[in-house]
């Protein structure tokens, strides 16, 4: 009786340390968007997750830095490590105005620093002035560039590795330093950027078919065009979890 009476107590407290810390990882992520135009969902697997993101807003510009990682394994580890990249980030400074930079200055401080965990991530800066955004990306899933008849991915040109792989110069021995891309955003279009959880969902009834990104992902962003941005995710995450087939996800 004493034993599971301990243990029951341990289990108590796991959980209330479990809470808490989720509650720390949410005020970690952005409470709103920078503006009406912006649309953003959140849903980790478990309590704890390893998805993050962030927006970046300049003092001497209306220009938007969009910022996405997605940590390898779950759980509090992988949360953990999000709280680093979320102190970098604090820590960035200058390099902010520079997504290249800005992956080589991550990089550097979180390589050896993971338990062997890496990190894909994606950082943008959307000038909407000129309608452009300038990006870097470190193996993450590329963003959609959405247009009424046409859905496309951002240029896979200068795609860098993860992050807490390689160290700062061996990137450059290898000729793999982080670059970065420039696009052009077409009028009436929308940008999606997401984590592999959303594409790599199977059906829970038949895994062997093709993931939610491939059998309804392309046809949905089309249907859901005009729709808000808001209600643009709503209805994602509906289909996505009545294709799943329950409302457990794997990631």
């Amino acid at each position: 009786e004493k034993e599971r009476n301990f243990l029951k107590e341990q289990k108590e407290v796991l959980e209330e340390e479990l809470n808490m810390a989720k509650s720390i990882q949410e005020n970690l992520l952005p409470s709103k968007a920078p503006n009406h135009s912006i649309a953003f969902f959140y849903k980790p697997m478990a309590q704890l997750g390893g998805d993050f993101f962030d927006f970046i807003t300049f003092p001497d510009s209306t220009n938007i830095g969009i910022f996405l990682s997605d940590v390898s394994g779950h759980g509090v580890p992988a949360a953990f490590i999000t709280s680093m990249i979320k102190s970098f980030l604090l820590k960035a400074g200058t390099t902010l105005y520079y997504p290249s930079m800005l992956m080589a200055y991550l990089n550097e401080n979180l390589y050896q620093q993971t338990s062997g965990n890496f990190i894909t991530a994606f950082y943008g800066i959307y000038n909407k002035d000129r309608n452009t955004i300038s990006y870097c990306n470190a193996g993450h899933n590329l963003p959609f560039l959405v247009e009424e008849d046409l859905i496309s991915c951002f240029s896979e040109k200068n795609k860098g590795l993860p992050l807490a792989i390689f160290s700062n110069a061996d990137l450059k021995s290898f000729n793999k330093n982080y670059r970065n891309e420039k696009i052009a955003i077409p009028q009436k279009s929308r940008m999606i950027f997401y984590t592999d959880g959303l594409v790599e969902t199977v059906n829970i009834q038949k895994p062997e078919e093709e993931d939610f990104g491939i059998q309804c992902l392309p046809n949905l962003l089309k249907t859901s065009f005009n729709n808000t941005p808001a209600d643009c995710l709503s209805l994602i995450y509906e289909k996505l979890l009545n294709f799943r087939g329950q409302t457990e996800l794997e990631d």
